[in-house]
């Protein structure tokens, strides 16, 4: 049996757990502002879990759930919304690789548009047609096709509201990069393409192009599936700037770009 096969037998092995946790997320932890702190035991702040106050993040949820599936879970959604309102007071754009069903964009458009973002784009990169076919399975644990349960015109119907503050960047990455201009510069970057050739592309274009106090989130880091893929591509990329990825117990990795980095040759890049 290969990795590949492992993987889906064990991804059905785990169901049980996954159902009982949304059980008890729904009775013991959703409503409540403290939480209980899995494994340490504290009861700790925890706004995502908290009854809708009509905070920023709780109205753009909102919003973004009843617009569709949102993959993220809570403590990750609310990490994109304060990033969006860190990136909305720097210059540039905002970008995300790998927008699936357009949960999390819905997510990160809405909290742009409720913060005044007129002007900011939010570039929208995927094949809109499932995971690739130099996918390798043992690797990135998903296969080509992954994922294809969506579609360019779904996602661009979910997210019409928004206009022109949304612009869709359908095919593979890196391909999928030149309809950029080269001196675009970036404030924020969602990165949840899984896969470990198009993580690493994503570090070498928009690394960069990423503005002083900019961040760069990749969503599955710290997963055990991921090890090589995600988080093998981040910190072969890392290693040599100055930077180091945040480690966060939601399984997401950030990095924030200092104003040490040198941005010369930025227009001329061809990473």
């Amino acid at each position: 049996m290969d990795n590949s096969s492992i993987g889906f037998f064990s991804r059905w092995a785990r169901r049980p757990w996954y159902w009982f946790w949304k059980a008890l997320e729904a009775r013991q932890y959703r409503g409540r502002e403290y939480s209980l702190q899995v494994p340490f035991g504290r009861r700790v702040h925890t706004p995502w879990f908290a009854k809708p106050d009509g905070s920023l993040f709780s109205e753009a949820l909102s919003v973004a759930q009843e617009g569709g599936y949102v993959s993220q879970s809570p403590d990750r959604a609310y990490l994109l919304c304060r990033m969006v309102q860190h990136a909305s007071l720097l210059g540039g754009d905002l970008a995300e690789c790998g927008v699936f069903r357009g949960g999390s964009a819905h997510l990160m458009a809405e909290t742009l548009a409720r913060l005044g973002g007129t002007g900011r784009q939010l570039h929208l990169f995927d094949t809109f047609c499932g995971v690739p076919d130099f996918a390798d399975a043992k690797r990135d644990y998903h296969r080509a096709g992954d994922y294809g349960n969506t579609s360019l015109d779904a996602v661009q119907a979910r997210l019409a509201a928004y206009g022109g503050q949304c612009r869709f960047h359908p095919g593979v990455i890196p391909e999928s990069f030149s309809g950029i201009d080269l001196g675009q510069r970036f404030s924020l970057v969602n990165v949840d393409v899984d896969l470990h050739p198009t993580t690493l592309a994503c570090c070498h274009w928009f690394w960069p192009r990423l503005v002083p106090g900019g961040v760069m989130i990749f969503n599955d880091y710290g997963f055990f599936p991921y090890r090589n893929s995600t988080r093998l591509a981040v910190d072969t990329f890392f290693m040599k700037h100055p930077e180091e990825p945040i480690i966060l117990p939601s399984g997401q990795a950030m990095v924030i770009k200092t104003n040490s980095w040198s941005d010369r040759g930025v227009a001329g890049c061809s990473c």
